[in-house]
């Protein structure tokens, strides 16, 4: 072989090789660009602005106010202890957004640099108002998981063990290279638990949106139709999901119905608003010991009016029997509305009230 045809041919798979490594190369960044332009992250912004609370004249039962701002992008909101404390969230994060497509995630997020600006929870005492302690969220995710994004409905608070817990769903980032490699194998889901006394961390799979949809379906009857029905205003009514037999009604302080006996169960309720001055407020009244659909609609509807069923019916399909009921009553609604079983394995008992 002469040495020019060699010098030809050196050239020539150079040139190849760089060709086939330029297209290798081109082929992993068009992924990622693809990958990239699914989504965009979302900003979100947590303030819970914490006001005041206290316990009802008997039992556990308990209130608390978190002043609202005007901010459209920020979600004024707080979580509770049963019994015992108020969390004041204080955060901003980017949380992420991701669909379905072919059996695998599609994560609609640039990968290398999760943001998590800042999130702490203060904890005040149910009555007294005390601040207990501060911790930082955020630097206990970063110190026990590096790199993860927070989800969109992140937070909330259990006990495990007799112990208190804040928990924060999250999804764990896996290398760009496993990512090529193994699609399906991205980001692992599941949910960060600090104890709030001694802020050690636990982590379990974090539940499903089936299994919120189930704990929560025996106040089904308290549809948007069926409130609206029966009031100017509607309240949110929820499921504690994880916290045994506990109900939170939410009002917005200048939609409060005129109900006496919401102020004989917390006694201190009405100067409490007054001293707001007529700021927008969230009050949040939590019912503890699995209270019946009469004892909330006592607490939120308009003094001297009756509960109406307007065309409330239970579907075949969500009724016990297979078929289609008319509602008159809680009553039918009991009898015939299908409640489901649940996993209680993250459902505690509350704590209940310390009284000196």
């Amino acid at each position: 072989m002469s040495k020019k045809f060699k010098v030809i041919t050196v050239f020539v798979m150079t040139v190849l090789t760089s060709v086939l490594l330029s297209s290798c190369q081109e082929k992993k960044k068009d992924r990622m660009e693809e990958f990239k332009e699914e989504g965009t992250l979302t900003t979100r912004i947590y303030k819970s602005n914490y006001y005041n609370s206290d316990f009802a004249k008997n039992g556990d039962d308990y209130y608390y106010i978190n002043l609202l701002g005007d901010d459209k992008d920020t979600i004024y909101a707080a979580l509770s202890i049963p019994s015992k404390y108020v969390v004041d969230i204080d955060a901003r994060y980017d949380f992420l957004e991701f669909c379905f497509n072919h059996n695998y995630l599609c994560a609609k997020m640039k990968l290398e640099n999760p943001i998590i600006d800042n999130l702490t929870a203060k904890l005040y005492e149910i009555g007294s108002g005390n601040l207990i302690k501060t911790i930082d969220i955020k630097q206990i995710i970063f110190d026990n998981v590096g790199k993860a994004f927070i989800t969109k409905a992140p937070f909330r608070t259990i006990a495990i063990d007799g112990k208190e817990y804040f928990g924060v769903d999250l999804f764990h980032i896996s290398s760009i290279e496993v990512y090529y490699n193994n699609p399906e194998n991205l980001l692992t889901k599941n949910t960060i638990y600090i104890d709030l006394d001694t802020e050690e961390v636990v982590f379990k799979d974090s539940m499903t949106t089936d299994w919120l949809l189930a704990r929560s379906r025996y106040l089904d009857i308290f549809s948007l139709k069926f409130l609206q029905d029966n009031m100017r205003s509607a309240p949110f009514i929820t499921s504690m999901y994880y916290w045994q037999d506990c109900v939170k009604i939410s009002f917005t302080t200048d939609k409060l119905p005129n109900n006496t006996k919401l102020y004989e169960k917390f006694p201190d309720l009405k100067q409490k608003l007054e001293g707001l001055n007529g700021q927008k407020a969230r009050l949040e009244v939590v019912l503890t010991g699995n209270p019946s659909y009469e004892e909330i609609m006592e607490l939120i509807m308009e003094d001297g009016r009756e509960v109406v069923f307007n065309n409330i019916t239970i579907s075949a399909e969500d009724s016990v029997d297979g078929l289609e009921h008319e509602v008159h009553s809680f009553d039918d609604w009991r009898q015939y509305y299908r409640l489901d079983e649940v996993d209680m394995s993250l459902v505690s008992p509350i704590i209940p009230r310390e009284t000196y």
